[in-house]
C-alpha cells in the first residue's frame, strides 16, 4: 500500500493498536480492522486519516488494515495507487508552497469488482483529479463511467479481430448520435 515507509500509530478508544508500514503491505499488530471503522470520528488522530478516508471514497473501505498486497485484485491495486496519488493532491499547494505538478493518470477498468454505489464514489474521485488540474484516461466498459467522460474514444465496430478501429471520438452525447454499439447502450444511461 506504500505510505512512505514511515511508522505511525492508530489509537482506538481503550485499546492501543500499532500499525507499522512494511514494503509490501501495512502490518497490524494486536488488532486488524477495516479502514471504514478506523476512520470514525474521534478514533484516529494521525495524518493518515485522510488517506484512509480516500480508501473509503474509492470503494476500498472493506479492506483490512494489514491485508497483504498480493491478495488484492487488479482493480483494488489500481485504486490503492489512486489513493496514493489523491493523497498528494489534497489541495493545489504541495510541500514548501510548490504547486503539485500536472499528472496524466491511465486507469485500466478500475470499476472491475465494484458495487454500483462504489462506482459512483470512484467517479467522484476521478472528477476530483480532473478538478485539481490533472488528466485522466480510463479504459472502461462501465456505462456510468463512460457517461461521465469529457471525451470518448470508442473502438469497434465489434470485439476481437472485428474491432480495433476508432468508430467514434466525441463527447458521450456525440457517441450516442453516431449510433455505435457503445452509443446505443449509452443512450439510456444519459437519459437518466
Amino acid at each position: 500500500m506504500g505510505m512512505g515507509g514511515q511508522f505511525f500509530h492508530l489509537w482506538r478508544n481503550a485499546q492501543r493498536t500499532v500499525v507499522e508500514e512494511g514494503h509490501a503491505s501495512v502490518r497490524v499488530r494486536h488488532h486488524a480492522q477495516p479502514a471504514q471503522h478506523a476512520c470514525r470520528s474521534g478514533e484516529i488522530f494521525c495524518r493518515y486519516a485522510h488517506p484512509l478516508q480516500l480508501r473509503k471514497d474509492v470503494g476500498l473501505g472493506y479492506l483490512t488494515l494489514g491485508q497483504p498486497s498480493p491478495t488484492l485484485s487488479g482493480g483494488e491495486a489500481q485504486r490503492i495507487k489512486l489513493v496514493t496519488e489523491l493523497s498528494k493532491v489534497r489541495d493545489d499547494i504541495g510541500k514548501r508552497g510548490n504547486k503539485v505538478p500536472h499528472t496524466l493518470y491511465v486507469l485500466d477498468e478500475p470499476t472491475v469488482g465494484l458495487h454500483m454505489a462504489d462506482v459512483e464514489k470512484l467517479i467522484q474521485v476521478l472528477h476530483r483529479l480532473v478538478n485539481a488540474g490533472h488528466s485522466v484516461i480510463v479504459i472502461e466498459h462501465d456505462l456510468d463511467v463512460i457517461a461521465e467522460a469529457d471525451w470518448v474514444i470508442d473502438l469497434g465496430p465489434d470485439g476481437g479481430n472485428a474491432g480495433g478501429q476508432v468508430v467514434a471520438a466525441a463527447a458521450p452525447e456525440g457517441v450516442v448520435r453516431l449510433g455505435t454499439h457503445t452509443g446505443v447502450a449509452l443512450k439510456a444511461v444519459l437519459a437518466r
